[in-house]
């Protein structure tokens, strides 16, 4: 996808690196992000903060002339990141055990 133009350029390890260990976090400490976040907001703010964090990263720049401009690469994912989605959807976010 990054040499498509549908992701922005970045080194996929340090990616897939960045994504372990987010998940890894919510799901090795649970306790402590429930003190520090406790409720359904601050877990919400935490999916929408993950969300944003890796469009940002991952969105193309328009500027770079890839061609692809105005393209949506996260378009088939209406709420979040397939990421997102999936360290939530797998147990790995806050309250997610």
């Amino acid at each position: 996808w990054m040499r498509a133009g549908r992701l922005a350029p970045t080194d996929p390890r340090h990616l897939i690196f960045s994504i372990w260990a987010t998940t890894q976090h919510y799901a090795d400490f649970e306790v402590q992000v429930e003190v520090l976040m406790p409720g359904k907001a601050e877990q919400d703010e935490a999916r929408a903060f993950l969300d944003r964090m890796y469009r940002r990263l991952l969105t193309p720049d328009p500027g770079r002339g890839s061609g692809l401009t105005g393209l949506n690469p996260f378009s088939a994912f209406p709420s979040h990141s397939i990421a997102v989605n999936d360290m939530f959807r797998h147990g790995c976010g806050p309250r997610g055990r």
